[in-house]
């Protein structure tokens, strides 16, 4: 006896030499949905600009409205109060993965969370926070991409482009990474021939720090990254401007007459492939905290006119970004 057996989506029964097909009408399966929760605890151009490439790499990689489900809600503006309630609700809401910004930002979820895989970015120095026990890995639920800070190579440039620039006057507070960061600087700088002057301060102190600096004839202010001060750049430069004192750091405001910072767009990526790895079933604990390695220069043209400081040929010409009263130049490299 003969059977004859056709496999299509349905149960087959077979009864003798005829072959009986019930079907049923089956829905697809939907696919499955990842939640991602964004904290961008400051409201400032570098972790905005960061979580734009992050998201713009995940849309690259497949992802979608269709199995991405992005919680990003407005800044905190630097409140830690309304920064853990922001991290309650992605806990409450059981987001696959947090995306935190900034080193306060990554604190806060770290002192929350302990399960949730966690990526951080924006964050200098994440080992002194507390939130890593190395970079090769967290040994616990976070991971993410360092914001290197290329502290040498910024006072490189300032000595090479400002050849009369040699007294440095730092301004920093008792939130990391800045202690870290200005220990750092002050034992370098001297290795470039600057003398280092510095000031603990607070963003409602900035007229007082920049009022020392210059009765001590500092030639420019050096702005740590610090996610205390940084937010507050305008302010800061208002009362520079006062005593035509420049501001040299490592972030994107267009405050700075320099600023040498890690290539957000970079940062974008790494984070990007590291949350994709997440969802993919990696514990974050095994993958290693990443560090960008190219880094863009920004000149103020504009701020330097002002203070009547000339740039040479050949820092214009590897400047990434050059600011003009007019607006901003890209280099396209």
């Amino acid at each position: 006896m003969k059977y004859l057996v056709l496999i299509i989506s349905g149960l087959i029964v077979l009864t003798g030499a005829t072959a009986v097909f019930v079907f049923f009408l089956m829905a697809p399966e939907a696919p499955k949905v990842y939640k991602i929760g964004i904290l961008q605890f400051a409201d400032a151009p570098v972790p905005k600009t960061i979580i734009e490439n992050v998201l713009k790499n995940l849309k690259k990689q497949g992802f979608s409205e269709d199995n991405l489900l992005i919680l990003y809600p407005e800044s905190p503006a630097s409140d830690s109060a309304k920064a853990g309630a922001l991290v309650d609700y992605f806990l409450q809401e059981k987001v696959d993965v947090i995306l935190a910004t900034n080193s306060i930002g990554a604190k806060i979820v770290f002192e929350k969370v302990k399960e949730t895989p966690v990526v951080f970015t924006a964050v200098a120095k994440p080992l002194p926070l507390g939130i890593a026990e190395s970079y090769i890995s967290s040994g616990n639920n976070f991971t993410g991409v360092e914001f290197a800070v290329p502290l040498s190579k910024t006072l490189e440039l300032i000595k090479s482009g400002f050849p009369a620039f040699k007294k440095i006057g730092v301004l920093y507070s008792q939130t990391e990474p800045s202690p870290v960061l200005y220990e750092e600087l002050k034992t370098a700088g001297p290795d470039f021939g600057f003398q280092v002057i510095s000031r603990q301060t607070t963003a409602n102190d900035f007229e007082a720090a920049v009022n020392y600096f210059a009765a001590q004839n500092a030639d420019f202010i050096y702005l740590l990254p610090d996610p205390t001060l940084v937010p507050y750049i305008k302010q800061l430069k208002q009362s520079a401007d006062r005593h035509g004192l420049p501001i040299v750091g490592n972030t994107i405001d267009g405050e700075y007459l320099m600023s040498l910072v890690a290539d957000t767009k970079e940062m974008g990526f790494l984070a990007a492939d590291l949350i994709i790895k997440i969802l993919n079933g990696n514990k974050p604990s095994s993958l290693s905290i990443q560090m960008p390695q190219k880094f863009n220069l920004t000149l103020n043209q504009a701020d330097a006119d002002l203070k009547k400081i000339i740039f040479p040929e050949w820092l214009s010409h590897i400047a990434d970004r050059i600011i003009t009263k007019e607006g901003v130049k890209e280099t396209v490299r």
